[in-house]
């Protein structure tokens, strides 16, 4: 009797440790798939980051260029307002 128990016992450790072994292959499984898509949104994450990077810059020589032409205009205004200016006074 003892040696039938001792039996199933051995059984059910082989049973165990073979689950064991099969959920440790599942366990590693599922962390390189984690590795992998996390490797994967990094990338996405950065090639998102440079193209924010890029439109901020595009955007801030905008800004430039607008400030640019706003001060020439503004120039330009000034000079014809002091020709028109210069002519209303020599008449």
């Amino acid at each position: 009797m003892e040696k039938d128990q001792n039996a199933a016992s051995g059984q059910n450790i082989q049973e165990l440790d073979s689950q064991l072994k099969d959920l440790l292959k599942k366990a590693k499984k599922i962390g390189q798939e984690i590795e992998e898509t996390n490797k994967s949104l990094e990338e996405e994450m950065d090639g998102l980051s440079k193209k924010v990077d890029m439109s901020i810059n595009n955007i801030q020589q905008i800004c430039s260029d607008l400030d640019q032409a706003e001060k020439e205009a503004g120039d330009e205004l000034d000079k014809i307002a002091l020709e028109q200016a210069e002519d209303l006074a020599g008449k």
